[in-house]
């Protein structure tokens, strides 16, 4: 009924294919290469990003033609003060 050397026997064989298992997962996670492994913190970054996208919308949807009304504004004050330095730059007659 126990044989101490039938059950050693398959403890050992057991134990071989435990770690023939192990190898070939190991092996085959080394073959998918390290570039497909990401940082632990990649999800952070992920949405970190996704919600820099988003403010950055809400910004431009908020702020966006107060910026254009100031370029233009800008434009309209260097062109004055363009024709303003060009007339003083006229001799006088």
């Amino acid at each position: 009924m126990y044989d101490r050397n039938l059950i050693e026997a398959h403890t050992r064989t057991r134990q071989q294919d435990l770690t023939r298992e192990s190898e070939m997962a190991r092996l085959a996670e080394s073959a998918q290469g390290s570039h497909d492994r990401q940082p632990f913190y990649a999800p952070a970054l992920a949405k970190m990003g996704a919600m820099m996208v988003e403010m950055g919308s809400h910004l431009q949807e908020r702020y966006g033609e107060i910026c254009e009304d100031v370029a233009g504004v800008r434009a309209e004050l260097g062109a004055e003060a363009s024709a303003t330095q060009e007339t003083r730059a006229l001799p006088a007659r």
